[in-house]
């Protein structure tokens, strides 16, 4: 098995101690990408493998504007976006933008940055999911971001793939206070996704009747 390979297995484990031996090895590591062009740095954000990511960023890697928005490095994204202002709209090999990442971890303060850059607040990914970065924070259980995007105009009914809205996330989460916050900025509550489904019924399919009633 070829190196980066052992390092993207050990990522995906979580196995820190086998990171640790392949970057002291060959420090380049760290920065190295798959096949996809998903950095091993991203790439452990994305399996929340916080130990394994210590050990990359140990290494200082250098960090494009996507895994310092990712990272919440609000400085460096400032830094990077003032050097080439167009790149507040560049999308990663995965299909997302700087906005979409900041809110997907729950960067508050570098989302707020980016929407102040220029950063589209209702840009779809351009991947299968179609998720605006409203739907990135509530999947990630933001609500501090998800007030931000509500502030900025963004759209809180938009649709991602399979007619999922963030109203609809925040329901099968069991996220009450979330719930509130859209119905706050008048969410439409009997929207159906393409399976037919309302918020609802979708809280109600999780046991969160509480919220189900509240929803119905």
């Amino acid at each position: 098995m070829a190196t980066d390979e052992l390092i993207v297995q050990a990522i995906k484990t979580g196995d820190a101690a086998a990171a640790r031996a392949l970057v002291q090895q060959d420090p380049s590591f760290a920065a190295a990408r798959g096949e996809n062009g998903i950095s091993v740095v991203m790439l452990a954000a994305y399996y929340r493998q916080s130990e394994v990511l210590s050990v990359l960023l140990a290494a200082n890697p250098p960090l494009d504007l996507f895994e310092a928005a990712a990272l919440g490095k609000r400085e460096r994204v400032d830094e990077m976006i003032d050097e080439n202002p167009s790149s507040v709209a560049d999308r990663s090999s995965d299909g997302f933008t700087p906005l979409h990442l900041s809110c997907f971890f729950g960067h508050v303060l570098c989302a707020q940055l980016l929407i102040q850059k220029g950063a589209d607040i209702n840009a779809a990914a351009e991947n299968p999911m179609k998720v605006r970065p409203i739907h990135s924070a509530a999947a990630g259980h933001h609500l501090d971001v998800v007030k931000l995007l509500l502030e900025k105009g963004a759209d809180a009914d938009v649709q991602q793939q399979g007619g999922f809205t963030a109203l609809h996330a925040a329901a099968m989460q069991g996220d009450e206070a979330m719930v509130q916050v859209l119905i706050e900025a008048r969410v439409g509550p009997h929207l159906q996704a393409d399976d037919g489904k309302t918020a609802a019924e979708m809280a109600r399919e999780k046991s969160h009747e509480s919220l189900a009633a509240l929803l119905a």
